[in-house]
């Protein structure tokens, strides 16, 4: 193969990935509050009083709690990428310390996950939150 042919190629890969890397972190809503029901599973009782915990948790410890349900994880293979990518995407928690903590649940394939930032792994280890 030509060196012209292997440089279009190869940009022509490197254009897809970042396609593929920008749509993934595109399609994050923004977040409405600390409790998100994009899948519409909650009822407006359950979501304030989550609201208000939440709401004093943070007041209390400086610790925030992101709830999120989704419909799907599309485009992502795992919970676990969703919630990385959510998390950092949204960047819960107070700067500089990493003391969020993500609660994913995905309605169609029915996975959760609970993504701890590093600031608190010493108080929710991933063997709790697992």
């Amino acid at each position: 193969m030509k060196a012209g042919k292997l440089v279009k190629r190869a940009a022509s890969i490197l254009l897809f990935f970042l396609i593929m890397a920008v749509s993934a972190f595109a399609q994050f809503p923004d977040p409405t509050g600390y409790v998100n029901d994009f899948a519409g599973v909650l009822d407006s009782s359950s979501r304030k009083e989550m609201e208000q915990f939440i709401s004093a948790l943070q007041r209390e410890t400086g610790a925030e709690i992101a709830v999120v349900t989704v419909k799907s994880l599309q485009p992502y293979d795992s919970v676990e990428e969703y919630a990385v990518d959510m998390a950092e995407t949204w960047d819960i928690g107070e700067e500089g310390k990493d003391n969020g903590i993500l609660i994913l649940l995905a309605m169609e394939e029915r996975k959760f996950r609970i993504e701890v930032g590093y600031g608190l792994q010493g108080i929710i280890p991933d063997g709790l939150a697992g």
